[in-house]
């Protein structure tokens, strides 16, 4: 008797040829195969690049990885359009992913500066590799008013809450990230046992001013709420 693959069988071969196609492409354009983070891009974003996606994996044993897609700003009266590497979406080699949410935010100083702020999450189900767990992630992408990078001292900073009672109480707490140059972004993940339930994330970002010497800091944005599947 011939035994047919079931549906989860092939969904799993299908996402694995989906993943290896996603990998040749990212090697065209020069992604590494697993950073030690996930962090925006290095390569370049610009009109020749629109549409194009690198994968950057998670080096933290859970087989999470995001996609990055060079995609370019709304058109905003009195604004310039720039183009940027977009956290696109949250996926991991085997583990379901059960959600995403996200969320962007674009801040301007009046003909000085643009940035992006974008945060977001993926909620994974158990796999025979990994526990379930959440995905969280923030990034921030400074430019002139031209949309050329500026080299500042960045950073970005994430809270996670998760509904206890019918109020929310923070299940993790990442604390400014900071780094030098243009761009940056931060993740870390906790396990649905210590930040279960209906969740969200807050994130924002702050750089370092040339000419004032003092930071700007951009309002708190938010990411959810989802509630994960039992819990």
């Amino acid at each position: 008797m011939i035994t047919m693959p079931t549906a989860q069988s092939w969904t799993r071969r299908f996402r694995t040829l989906l993943i290896a196609v996603a990998l040749s492409t990212c090697v065209l354009v020069g992604a590494p195969a697993r950073p030690a983070a996930a962090h925006i891009p290095a390569g370049p974003c610009t009109a020749d690049y629109e549409g194009i996606k690198q994968i950057q994996f998670m080096n933290d044993g859970t087989d999470d990885f995001i996609v990055w897609e060079c995609t370019k700003t709304a058109t905003v009266s009195g604004r310039p359009s720039f183009y940027y590497w977009r956290m696109s979406e949250f996926d991991n080699i085997e583990a379901h992913l059960e959600a995403v949410k996200k969320g962007i935010v674009r801040y301007v100083g009046e003909g000085v500066w643009q940035g992006v702020v974008t945060g977001g999450f993926g909620v994974f189900q158990a796999s025979s590799r990994d526990r379930a767990h959440t995905r969280y992630e923030s990034a921030f992408d400074l430019r002139n008013w031209s949309g050329t990078p500026i080299s500042r001292q960045i950073g970005v900073h994430m809270v996670a809450d998760h509904l206890v009672g019918g109020a929310w109480q923070r299940c993790g707490d990442t604390g400014w990230k900071n780094s030098t140059g243009s761009k940056m972004s931060y993740g870390f993940y906790k396990l649905h046992s210590t930040c279960g339930g209906t969740i969200r994330l807050q994130y924002r970002a702050h750089f370092l001013s040339a000419t004032t010497n003092t930071w700007w800091t951009s309002p708190w944005g938010t990411a959810g709420p989802y509630t994960i599947i039992g819990v």
